[in-house]
């Protein structure tokens, strides 16, 4: 879901920290993204949610930003990002698409992709202490990363057009060797 491997807090991990949230431990995966990295999608789905609100209600989210996917029988959260998410709700999205990009925003220490997978079926892990949510229930993603590789960095583009001039206004054309003939630029 991001460009890192670097995971700074597992699924279920302190528990102290989540009683507040009547959680029995941390609901996803956390990976250092800095800030602006971006976050991508783990799968084809379609958004169903979009923004620093609940799921169910109209108060702030303790997620901050935050992109739902639906893929099925399960979603994946994609929380802390800036407010100028990338995608919108009722939108398709292909695996490895830009969903968001860091932001710390919500309930966070600083800049990190808080990743999470929530089981729609009730099959994974059903009695694993975490509340069932809108859309479904938060279980542990690492057995679904583990091994995947992070989407490739998107490669740098550069326009050249402006580097071209007509030739009337400074001179001659370039003319390029190709083959047994000649080409101009």
């Amino acid at each position: 879901p991001c460009q890192t491997s670097t995971i700074t807090q597992l699924f279920g991990a302190n528990p102290q920290n989540y009683d507040d949230f009547g959680l029995p431990g941390h609901d996803g995966m956390d990976y250092g993204v800095g800030k602006d990295g971006a976050f991508y999608a783990a799968a084809d789905g379609v958004v169903v949610h979009a923004s620093d609100r609940k799921w169910s209600s109209d108060t702030a989210s303790g997620y901050g930003w935050h992109v739902v996917l639906q893929h099925g029988d399960y979603c994946t959260v994609y929380a802390h990002a800036r407010p100028d998410l990338a995608v919108a709700v009722g939108q398709s999205v292909a695996a490895g698409q830009v969903v968001g990009y860091s932001g710390n925003t919500g309930n966070s220490t600083g800049y990190h992709l808080h990743f999470g997978v929530l089981d729609k079926t009730g099959t994974i892990d059903p009695n694993n202490g975490y509340p069932l949510w809108t859309f479904g229930r938060p279980v542990n993603p690492a057995p679904f990363v583990t091994g995947k590789p992070a989407p490739p960095l998107p490669q740098p583009t550069i326009d050249i057009a402006p580097y071209f001039v007509p030739a009337a206004q400074y001179g001659p054309k370039i003319v390029m060797q190709v083959g047994s003939g000649t080409q101009p630029l």
